[in-house]
């Protein structure tokens, strides 16, 4: 009688997305202000929000692959290698080639490009040298492929919390099926020793040998 792994991710969800809304939406007017970008507010908000959120899903993934929560804490620090291979501090050209693939799975990779490319496209028409062009080109941002950057920056949050919600749900249906073979090893246990409390998941399970007959009644706890 418990809420199912589908119920507790879809309220969990709801809750992330209302209050990362309100510490992206801090962040992001306190840096729009002080840095004083040229980009409109809007489609700045609207990308570090997708960023945030993409990253929460990413974190919930690594958090229901692993048994222990120390096991998380200690694998937070992998998430800083994006900020390396994202091309925003090392241009992708001074990372070894056998290694550039890492930045295509990170979000931060794309989101870094989708506000390069608001905040540089067509802002040094005219000049020489073209420093906003090879702000651009240090990234690999094309203007013209904005639309897939965004594409994989929606899908990565889509495809990381489905994968959470199906790695969360194979253990969960691993833990019931352990409890119901231990609970049935205890029935098989009673019916040889006696009236014993059998714990379930449900409350305790009293035998009552009653009549002749055999029968378990359960009291809730």
């Amino acid at each position: 009688n418990h809420y199912t792994v589908t119920a507790y991710f879809a309220s969990h969800l709801t809750m992330e997305l209302i209050v990362t809304g309100f510490q992206v939406s801090l962040s992001t007017m306190l840096t729009y202000l002080m840095i004083g970008f040229d980009q409109p507010y809007g489609p700045f908000w609207v990308c570090l929000y997708t960023l945030a959120m993409t990253s929460t899903a990413l974190g919930v993934l690594l958090g229901c692959t692993v048994k222990d929560p120390g096991v998380a804490m200690e694998l937070l620090p992998a998430f800083f290698v994006q900020v390396v291979f994202a091309g925003f501090f090392t241009p992708p050209d001074l990372i070894p080639m056998w290694l550039r693939w890492i930045a295509y799975i990170f979000p931060l990779t794309y989101a870094t490009r989708i506000v390069l490319i608001n905040e540089f496209d067509g802002q040094c028409e005219g000049s020489f040298p073209n420093y906003c062009l090879e702000v651009l080109n240090n990234v690999d941002a094309d203007p013209d492929e904005m639309w897939w950057y965004w594409l994989v920056l929606v899908c990565q949050f889509f495809f990381f919390r489905l994968l959470a919600l199906f790695v969360l749900r194979r253990k969960a249906s691993s833990y019931y099926y352990r409890l119901e073979l231990l609970l049935a090893r205890r029935l098989a246990v009673v019916r040889r020793l006696g009236a014993v409390s059998i714990p379930t998941r449900d409350g305790i399970a009293h035998p009552d040998r009653r009549n002749g007959t055999e029968t378990v009644t359960v009291m809730v706890i």
